[in-house]
């Protein structure tokens, strides 16, 4: 009996923290580079999320943006409440789906979460029986039914239909392909602003998330951050930003580069991204600055 309460907590201990350290889920669904490379800033980035409905998160490339971000705190999410309705979105619907089916993934293959969330994850991987299961949306087992499935996906190039989410999350809409013209801008600016009609905002624990970059010196990333587009609730969203590099002080008081992200993108590595890519493909991705 002892060894089976044993058994028991410990079962329950790791549900428990499947549902509260990212890092932890990170390593049972096999991001151990994540897991080995975090920094001070995503953790930073993470409480941003936490306390905020609205917020914008502007890390470099290769950061593991969009893995923390949208894969895996979404598949958390759905474990803290799989009654939840959310959207995940891109500028091409095509790399929107994409994610959608690495999020799915983890219910349906990864033993470790299905043996921890029995509850959650379908029965039946190969014809999950919970629902949609299709490249657009995803549905887990759930005690409510609703229209929508747990997990849908959107690029701007697809027609929104009228859903109701509890979070919205933006990954990457703004790319090179949507600020070439004036006009892209603008169709850009216009699908984020139409999604809010898709967000319950009368739950006060609805949440609009944009993760990216800044391609053109007014594209939609630098009118959010300049307060020229404004969140659902009227005010600007919240923004975290960290470049690749800073300026400090060394011993001897003279100013001096080091990187903020030193054990995925070194000085050296930096050095080299900012000489083969250009400035403005270089600006756009790690300085986070559009020229």
């Amino acid at each position: 009996m002892d060894k089976t309460r044993d058994l028991l907590r410990r079962y329950l201990i790791v549900r428990k923290e499947l549902r509260s350290d990212i890092f932890f889920l990170a390593h049972i669904l096999n991001y151990n580079l994540v897991v080995n490379l975090k920094t001070k800033h995503h953790e930073n980035a993470l409480n941003i999320a936490k306390k905020n409905q609205y917020f914008i998160i502007e890390l470099p490339r290769d950061t593991y943006k969009t893995t923390v971000f949208t894969i895996l705190d979404t598949v958390q999410d759905v474990l803290n409440n799989p009654n939840t309705r959310q959207l995940v979105c891109h500028f091409a619907g095509a790399l929107a789906r994409a994610m959608l089916d690495e999020i799915g993934n983890h219910f349906l293959t990864n033993e470790y979460l299905r043996f921890s969330f029995p509850d959650i994850c379908p029965i039946n991987p190969k014809r999950p029986e919970t629902g949609d299961w299709t490249s657009d949306s995803i549905t887990v087992r759930r005690s409510r039914h609703y229209k929508e499935s747990t997990i849908h996906a959107l690029g701007s190039d697809q027609a929104m239909a009228s859903y109701h989410f509890d979070r919205i999350r933006f990954d990457d809409l703004v790319v090179e392909q949507s600020t070439t013209t004036v006009d892209q801008i603008a169709k850009a600016s216009d699908f984020l602003r139409k999604s809010y009609s898709l967000l319950n905002t009368h739950l006060n624990d609805c949440k609009l998330s944009i993760i990216g970059t800044q391609w053109a010196p007014d594209d939609t990333m630098v009118q959010l951050e300049q307060g020229k587009i404004l969140a659902p609730n009227g005010e600007k969203f919240e923004l975290f930003k960290v470049p690749d590099k800073y300026i400090s002080k060394d011993e001897d008081g003279n100013n001096k580069e080091y990187a903020n992200f030193p054990d995925i993108l070194s000085l050296e590595k930096l050095k080299g991204l900012e000489k083969s890519q250009g400035n403005i493909i270089y600006s756009a991705f790690y300085k986070l600055d559009s020229v």
